[in-house]
């Protein structure tokens, strides 16, 4: 779990990331009132169902339709599961391997665009879906222990740093993408130097796709 507290209004409010880890952990806030103080988290589909499942709702999909998903069928179950859990969880950021990520928003909730503020956009949902896909060449995978870690830590940086949300992602997007490159859990090239909004651009110039 992470959390970063910014100074607003004369008191410190605390924003809360609760990263599930595995399918047992991600049922374990709604099993209390402790959603209630978590602002973002980051499953993956999993880990998305278990919460999903905690809060009352079934799956989307069948377990035995699972291998015969197509990119946009898992797009789709991501939606309708997110739908119903972000009335607890503001931000809700699905990590889906190869398919990219996820990221679905009540666009009420606080989002830190600006260093010291949070926005209040306009009363919608929205579901924006970020590829895995870079302007120079293909990596090779040498261990995917420590991609997700690393995604959420330098979106928590972007965050601090008051990066907007899709230039967040895509700073998260690019660290796990130096982790896959490496066996340790967080690579030894990831640094801050890594996270500056011009390199962050040229290597990924495309837009999200919004779904919602």
């Amino acid at each position: 779990m992470w959390c970063d507290s910014q100074r607003c209004h004369a008191k410190d409010i605390y924003y809360v990331w609760f990263e599930p880890t595995e399918m047992h952990h991600a049922r374990k806030p709604f099993q209390t009132r402790a959603f209630e103080y978590i602002t973002f988290t980051s499953p993956n589909r999993d880990e998305l169902r278990a919460m999903a499942r905690a809060t009352g709702i079934g799956d989307a999909v069948s377990t035995s339709d699972q291998r015969q998903l197509s990119e946009q069928d898992i797009l789709d179950e991501c939606i309708s599961l997110c739908q119903h859990l972000v009335e607890y969880i503001p931000n809700i950021i699905v990590t889906l391997g190869k398919y990219g990520v996820l990221v679905f928003r009540d666009k009420q909730g606080p989002f830190m665009c600006e260093r010291g503020n949070t926005t209040k956009m306009e009363t919608a949902l929205s579901a924006y879906h970020y590829p895995v896909c870079f302007d120079d060449s293909p990596v090779d995978i040498v261990s995917v222990s420590g991609a997700g870690d690393s995604l959420v830590a330098a979106m928590v940086y972007g965050i601090i740093q008051g990066y907007d949300p899709h230039m967040c992602v895509k700073a998260g997007l690019l660290a796990a993408r130096q982790s896959l490159q490496f066996h340790q859990a967080i690579p030894p090239t990831l640094s801050p130097n890594l996270m500056n909004v011009q390199d962050i651009e040229k290597l990924m110039s495309w837009k999200p796709t919004r779904l919602l």
